[in-house]
């Protein structure tokens, strides 16, 4: 081979091999510290819009997030951002929903970050779901700016 073309090449998969394998950087804690737990972990699998499995087998439900069901191509969609913003192998910060608290001992409901974003406001903001207004009376979240159908649903309560 010629020894001209042994730079560039190695220098070509080095760029690829960046491109192709995500590193995520370091992720500051976020967490309320109330009752729930916070912890740091890696991102195993996305199951669907709202919901991901981290590398502990845990199932983390995305708090206040309702994504279409994956039989709809609107949920489909959805899985896909969800993995394009956090992908496979990501470090990500699990905030447990204190007003939501564990449940049972392999799901958690909370707010999730990824990349130094909220996960739950991106799924939000970028209208691949919506709020589940549902828990809005019980969670912690309640109050978030990305939330804000919550704050709508609370103040039709007061009136």
């Amino acid at each position: 081979m010629n020894k001209k073309l042994i730079a560039p090449i190695i220098l070509g998969i080095a760029i690829v091999m960046m491109l192709v394998i995500p590193i995520s950087p370091p992720i500051q804690l976020q967490c309320s510290n109330d009752r729930g737990v916070c912890y740091e972990t890696t991102l195993l699998e996305v199951i669907d819009g709202n919901t991901i499995r981290d590398s502990d087998d845990k199932s983390i439900q995305l708090s206040l997030v309702s994504a279409p069901e994956l039989d709809k191509k609107e949920g489909e969609n959805s899985k896909i951002f969800l993995e394009i913003i956090c992908p496979m192998g990501s470090k990500i910060i699990i905030d447990e929903d204190d007003g939501q608290l564990q449940e049972s001992f392999d799901e958690t409901t909370a707010q999730v970050y990824c990349n130094g974003m909220s996960v739950n406001a991106e799924m939000i903001y970028n209208h691949h779901a919506v709020i589940d207004t549902s828990s809005c009376g019980i969670s912690e979240f309640t109050f978030e700016l990305w939330a804000d159908s919550c704050r709508m649903e609370n103040d039709k309560s007061l009136n």
